[in-house]
């Protein structure tokens, strides 16, 4: 696979990159979609702006979340197909969450957070990718009632995994 070529950066006259992307995410009982728009002014650093969607369910409840995310991004860019990054940004995250137990009242709200994130794409070709994150992170308002125990809520620091499928395009500024 081809690596990315940002460019020179000694020169002033380039405008950076943008890259459209979109990835898909499946966990626990849960599917999920992302649409980003990322600029890159160096290929070590990036602004990104996504909008995020997660559904999941079981026989007991059913949960959607979505809501826009705005990260900071450096990148250890390198000539081989794997590109380690770290992160960290806000997000707003909207919710509403319901039971099939009618005695439990559903949860409809939002919240802001934060989050740091880490990870590594390996990149299959120009337009294809496949990622690990690790992702942490902070309500900071309250957090949505627990899914399996509904008179709790769910703990306000949260860590995950996840494995993308990534789909991405580049345009030159």
């Amino acid at each position: 696979p081809e690596s990315e070529d940002y460019g020179d950066d000694s020169d002033s006259s380039s405008g950076g990159r943008m890259t459209i992307g979109g990835g898909l995410s499946m966990g626990d009982r849960a599917f999920g979609a992302m649409l980003k728009l990322s600029y890159y002014k160096n290929p070590y650093v990036a602004v990104d702006t996504s909008f995020g969607f997660q559904r999941a369910s079981s026989s007991k409840w059913t949960s959607q979340s979505y809501g826009p995310e705005v990260d900071l991004r450096l990148i250890l860019a390198n000539s081989t197909i794997f590109t380690p990054y770290i992160g960290a940004g806000p997000s707003y995250e909207s919710w509403q969450r319901s039971w099939t137990d009618p005695s439990v009242e559903e949860d409809n709200a939002a919240s802001l957070l934060l989050h740091y994130f880490g990870g590594v794409t390996m990149r299959l070709n120009r337009y294809l990718g496949l990622g690990v994150e690790h992702r942490t992170s902070s309500y900071l308002s309250d957090p949505p009632r627990d899914l399996d125990n509904p008179k709790e809520l769910e703990d306000k620091t949260q860590s995950k995994l996840s494995v993308q499928f990534v789909l991405s395009a580049a345009f030159d500024l």
